[in-house]
């Protein structure tokens, strides 16, 4: 019989097979075993991380200080915001039983860190500024969920990252 211990290690074994699927040349996103919903969210959070790391390098240039923006999309995307969080906290439950969130963790560490990494580089802050404004320009959670669906960023990204 196959322990708990092992259970898990199957189901982490096949997020990181998830995580590790290269888009494709053409630009679009392999395929992937997770539901549409759940990729969904995963853009949507990828999206929302990287505007937090936004403001969060950003916030000593006077110029390109992106935190009340920030506050902003997150009072104006709070539902979805939160609807989103909730599918992935029942995608690791399903797929880590009791240890789901510190696989959840994990994965929000990383795409953080990921984030981090672009933000130290030249010109960020910059580059981030137009996707604040057409951010808030989006109007409830069907284009938020298709702007953060068509962002390269959830392209490169959500297909070697949680399922």
């Amino acid at each position: 019989m196959i322990g708990a211990r092992t259970k898990r290690a199957v189901a982490a074994a096949a997020l990181v097979a998830c995580l590790a699927q290269p888009a494709l040349a053409q630009g679009t996103k392999a395929p992937s075993t997770c539901p549409s919903p759940v990729i969904e969210a995963m853009h949507v959070r990828l999206l929302q991380t990287e505007l937090m790391v936004a403001a969060l390098q950003c916030r000593n240039d006077p110029v390109f200080d992106f935190s009340s923006k920030y506050n902003n999309f997150v009072m104006q995307f709070s539902s979805p915001l939160t609807q989103n969080a909730n599918v992935l906290k029942d995608h690791f439950r399903k797929n880590f039983g009791a240890n789901h969130m510190t696989q959840l963790d994990r994965y929000m560490t990383r795409i953080a860190n990921d984030a981090g990494q672009r933000g130290m580089h030249a010109g960020y802050c910059q580059n981030m500024a137009p996707m604040f404004d057409q951010v808030l320009a989006l109007k409830g959670n069907a284009e938020l969920t298709k702007f953060s669906n068509a962002n390269p960023l959830a392209l490169a990204i959500s297909t070697r990252d949680g399922c």
